[in-house]
């Protein structure tokens, strides 16, 4: 029997909608009725998970909590969260709850390792908020791994993708999304993960099929496939 998805989104509220796009183009259906079933948390208000790590803002973590505890009163099996900079909060939150709740970060590494076991340098695009809370350094280290982080001026222009882009309802052209990746190889990164679900927009839109660029919401939406007990497209596999 198929499991019930609960999904804690909003974060950001784009991100969210394209998460859902690739869960049920991600699919193998037929039919409306063999499609994923989830619940969808979509709370656009939550505090910004950056601010909060780097600026003493609002922590977002009573919200994220609340809002896991709903999915599980709806009934979920289990709980993704499409946003990468909230997994510096999710300790907190999975001990909130009963059910399981899937780690973004922990699948996308584990990803980058079933992509190549040649790679040994992997470079990280993410808010300034994810690269301070060190989620992904420590993922990476613990896969014997090598995080290459982004100088101040890539820092600059990934960050733009993500505000003045994304979030601002702004396309990015195909040279704004590449820059940063190809300074990354250029520090010596083998892959490079795309690990902010705002990237990951622009990773759909323009359909990036580099093999070394690993991104994150691709990742957790064939996981919650196959997590839901349902058929991944043939298609779909990497």
């Amino acid at each position: 029997m198929s499991k019930l998805v609960g999904v804690l989104g909003g974060l950001g509220p784009k991100a969210t909608i394209d998460f859902l796009a690739e869960v049920l183009d991600f699919t193998a259906a037929t039919t409306d009725q063999e499609h994923v079933d989830m619940i969808v948390s979509q709370r656009a208000s939550t505090p910004d998970r950056t601010d909060a790590i780097l600026h003493e803002g609002t922590d977002p973590t009573q919200q994220m909590i609340k809002d896991a505890k709903g999915l599980e009163t709806f009934g979920a099996d289990f709980i993704v969260v499409p946003c990468n900079t909230a997994s510096h909060f999710m300790e907190a939150v999975r001990e909130s709850v009963q059910i399981p709740v899937a780690d973004i970060v922990q699948l996308t590494v584990q990803e980058v390792v079933r992509r190549s076991a040649d790679t040994k340098k992997v470079g990280v695009m993410a808010t300034e908020g994810t690269l301070a809370a060190g989620v992904y350094q420590r993922a990476l280290e613990a896969h014997g791994l090598e995080a290459v982080l982004p100088d101040a001026r890539t820092q600059k222009q990934i960050t733009n993708l993500i505000y003045q882009g994304v979030k601002a309802g702004k396309r990015v052209t195909p040279g704004q999304f590449f820059a940063p990746i190809a300074a990354l190889r250029l520090m010596g990164a083998d892959a490079v993960i795309s690990g902010c679900t705002e990237l990951s927009v622009i990773y759909k839109d323009l359909q990036v099929t580099d093999s070394d660029v690993i991104d994150s919401m691709d990742t957790l939406a064939k996981w919650t496939v196959v997590a839901a007990d349902h058929q991944l497209r043939a298609n779909s596999h990497t």
